[in-house]
């Protein structure tokens, strides 16, 4: 017997103008944004920058979904990058970000993701430009900044992580209301007046950190500009 909760649509859905050249697609769409999406089945590291400062980024095996470990040495990070920067933000265009990770450790674990200018030690440096989720060791709360040419300018702090949980961490931002929303064991609403612009786009980064070594566990990153 069919399941009663399926809608069906036969004659298909579309969502584009009826003067489009697509507007007679039986399916949505799916070009209005800038997308980049990795579910890690399976990772491939030829598409990150990863600097691995001794410790290592690899595939977790078994277990459902694609996931990777994020290990870092003690005292230093390590950190993965896609080799191309695709998002230059704006005011005037929607943006999308959101990973979901687990930590280790409920205060020593430290972690860095967010949308950055090229940085291959984002936690330790901050990058010059950014919209990003941080979580110092010593805390258990991660905190969201905004930052532009250096300097932050907004931050708000998120909800209380523990151990060995699953988080969605991430931000949106859509041009109606202006505003930045963060999400990690809770939300803050950040109001920006200026997104980062530089001459180098920005891209996912994700980061971990610890003065001993930790395990940082990353099962897909997303991210979604406006057109």
């Amino acid at each position: 017997m069919a399941l009663s909760s399926v809608t069906r649509l036969p004659g298909g859905i579309g969502n584009m103008p009826v003067d489009h050249a697509l507007a007679d697609l039986r399916e949505p769409f799916d070009g209005a944004y800038t997308t980049f999406f990795d579910d890690f089945v399976p990772y491939v590291a030829a598409n990150y920058t990863v600097t691995a400062g001794g410790g290592a980024v690899a595939q977790v095996t078994g277990g459902a979904g694609g996931r990777i470990t994020i290990i870092n040495a003690a005292g230093a990070e390590t950190a993965i990058q896609p080799a191309i920067l695709p998002f230059d933000l704006s005011l005037a265009k929607d943006l999308f970000f959101s990973t979901r990770l687990m930590i280790d450790d409920a205060t020593l674990s430290a972690f860095f993701v967010g949308l950055t200018a090229a940085d291959t030690s984002p936690y330790v440096s901050s990058p010059t430009d950014g919209i990003f989720v941080k979580k110092t060791a010593g805390t258990v709360n991660p905190s969201a900044t905004l930052r532009v040419g250096g300097v932050d300018i907004a931050t708000g702090a998120l909800g209380a992580m523990v151990a060995g949980q699953m988080y969605d961490v991430g931000f949106a931002y859509t041009p109606q209301d202006g505003a930045l929303r963060a999400f990690a064991a809770g939300a803050v609403r950040l109001i920006p007046s200026t997104l980062p612009v530089s001459a180098t786009p920005l891209s996912a980064n994700i980061s971990g950190f610890g003065a001993a070594a930790r395990t940082l566990t990353v099962d897909y990153v997303a991210a979604y500009q406006g057109r």
